[in-house]
C-alpha cells in the first residue's frame, strides 16, 4: 500500500473525533475521583460502603462504550484499507491495459513501416516507399487533368449538355480510374464503380486513357486522337511506366492499414481525446510523409476513403496537418472541405 493510501484512510474521519476522544478518556481518569468526593462537591457515594460496587456499575457501561467506539473505528480503517486497494488494483489494471494498447500499437506502426517500404512503383527504374507516392499522385494529376479537359471538351462540342459533374466528382472519377486502372481485368472494376455517372463521359474517357497508354508505350508513334491534345503531353508526368494500370495491390492494404490503426486508438474508451492526439495520433501522423498525406486527402475525397471525412477522424485527429497545400491546387479547397480548425480548436494544417 502506498503512502498516499495510508494517508487516505483517515481522510474521512470527522476532525472533532481525536479531540472528543481524548477528553472521553481523562474524563474517565478523573470519573473515580469525582464520585469519591465528599458532598456538596462529589455526588456523595463514599456514605455507602459500595464504592468499588458504584464505581464498576458505572464504569462497565462506559469502558463497553468505548470499546464499540475502538472496534468501530477498526472496522473503519480497514474499510478504508479496502477500498484503497481496490482503487490500487484498478489503477494497476489499467495501467496493464494501456502497457498492452501501447504494444500493440506501435506493433501496428511497425507494420505501417513494412507496409510503405513495400510500395514499389515501375520495373525498370522502380521507385520505391515514400518517393513512389511522388510518382502516384503525378499520376492522379495527369489522369485528372485529362478527365477535366476532355470534360469541358465535350460541353463544348454539345452545347445542349447540361454541366452536371462537379469538381468533387472529377476527383472521384480520376482517383476511382487511378486507383482500380484500365485494362481487360481492371475495367470490369473501375466501370461499377462509375456506375452512376453518364456513361456518355466514362466510356470515352476510359478509351482515351487506353490510348494514353499506347503513347506512353512508344511516344513518337502516331496514336488517334491523342497527339492532337496538347494537354497530353503538357501534362505527362516523368515516370517510367505505362499510367492507369491501377495501384490497389500497392495501396489497398496500405489505407486499410491506415484505417485500422486509427480506429484501434480511437476505441480506446480509457484514453481520452487529448492524450490520443497529442501522444498517439501525432505519432501516427509523423510515419505519413507529405506526399502520402497528399495523395491521401484524395483518397478521401473519393468514394473509396470517403468514411475517413464521413466519420470526422479526418478532422478530429488532423491526420493531413503536413499536407503541402500549394500542391492540392485542383478539385475542393482542403480548406473549405475540412476547416482551418477542428472541433477541439487545433489547426487543421501547418
Amino acid at each position: 500500500m502506498t503512502k498516499n493510501s495510508e494517508e487516505s484512510l483517515f481522510r474521512d474521519i470527522p476532525k472533532w473525533f481525536f479531540p472528543t476522544l481524548l477528553l472521553f478518556g481523562i474524563f474517565l481518569l478523573f470519573l473515580p475521583y469525582l464520585i469519591t468526593l465528599p458532598a456538596p462537591f462529589g455526588i456523595g457515594f463514599s456514605e455507602t460502603g459500595q464504592i468499588g460496587d458504584t464505581i464498576g456499575g458505572i464504569t462497565t457501561p462506559v469502558i463497553a462504550f468505548a470499546g464499540i467506539i475502538l472496534t468501530f473505528f477498526a472496522f473503519w480503517v480497514q474499510y478504508r484499507a479496502n477500498l484503497n486497494q481496490q482503487e490500487d488494483i484498478r489503477n494497476q489494471r489499467k495501467d496493464i491495459k494501456i502497457e498492452r494498447f501501447e504494444n500493440k500499437f506501435y506493433e501496428m506502426i511497425r507494420l505501417h513501416k513494412e507496409n510503405l517500404n513495400e510500395i514499389i512503383v515501375g520495373r525498370k527504374k522502380p521507385v520505391k516507399a515514400r518517393r513512389a507516392f511522388i510518382t502516384m499522385f503525378e499520376e492522379f494529376k495527369f489522369g485528372y487533368n485529362i478527365l477535366k479537359n476532355k470534360y469541358h471538351d465535350s460541353l463544348k462540342k454539345d452545347k445542349s449538355t447540361d454541366e452536371i459533374l462537379t469538381e468533387k466528382d472529377l476527383i472521384n472519377i480520376s482517383y476511382i480510374v487511378f486507383f482500380h486502372g484500365i485494362g481487360s481485368s481492371s475495367n470490369p472494376i473501375t466501370l461499377k464503380h462509375l456506375s452512376h455517372y453518364p456513361d456518355k463521359f466514362i466510356k470515352p474517357f476510359i478509351e482515351f486513357l487506353r490510348k494514353v497508354q499506347e503513347f506512353s508505350r512508344n511516344p513518337s508513334k502516331t496514336v488517334e486522337n491523342v497527339n492532337t491534345y496538347s494537354y497530353v503531353s503538357s501534362f505527362m508526368p516523368n515516370i517510367n511506366y505505362i499510367p492507369f494500370q491501377g495501384h490497389m495491390s500497392r495501396l489497398g492494404h496500405y489505407y486499410r492499414h491506415l484505417w485500422r490503426t486509427m480506429k484501434f486508438v480511437d476505441g480506446q474508451s480509457d484514453i481520452n481525446i487529448n492524450d490520443k492526439y497529442n501522444n498517439y495520433m501525432t505519432m501516427l501522423r509523423a510515419q505519413i510523409s507529405s506526399y502520402e498525406q497528399l495523395l491521401f486527402y484524395y483518397n478521401c475525397l473519393s468514394q473509396l476513403g470517403n468514411n475517413w471525412i464521413k466519420g470526422g477522424y479526418l478532422q478530429r485527429y488532423c491526420l493531413v496537418k503536413n499536407m503541402p497545400l500549394p500542391l492540392a491546387d485542383f478539385g475542393p479547397n482542403p480548406i473549405e472541405v475540412l476547416g482551418e480548425e477542428n472541433d477541439e480548436g487545433r489547426k487543421m494544417f501547418e
